[in-house]
């Protein structure tokens, strides 16, 4: 289950351990919400991620979109070795701050 934070129009979402279909249309309608009140860059924390499925990565490339498109940018923190790969490689790192663990 991620845990939100919104402090200072910067919105960190500490994702679980499976970043899944499930968790990513939950969080879709939340994040959606905050974006909506104010809040210009979202920060991911990866850090316990261990598995990411495409609907996650859409997510991920809405909340790019959508921070870009309101002047803020998404960034992704803790990224493993593995997840940073797999952005490098679908080009989503061209979109998004990649941090590595």
């Amino acid at each position: 289950m991620a845990e939100i934070n919104n402090a200072g129009g910067t919105l960190t979402v500490k994702l679980g351990a499976e970043f899944v279909a499930a968790e990513a249309e939950s969080l879709r309608a939340e994040l959606g919400s905050l974006v909506a009140q104010g809040a210009a860059n979202i920060v991911f924390d990866c850090g316990r991620v261990s598995k990411m499925d495409s609907r996650g990565l859409l997510l991920l490339v809405s909340a790019a979109n959508t921070t870009a498109a309101n002047g803020g940018k998404t960034t992704i923190s803790n990224a493993s070795a593995d997840l940073a790969d797999l952005l490098r490689i679908t080009g989503l790192d061209m979109r998004m701050e990649v941090l590595s663990a």
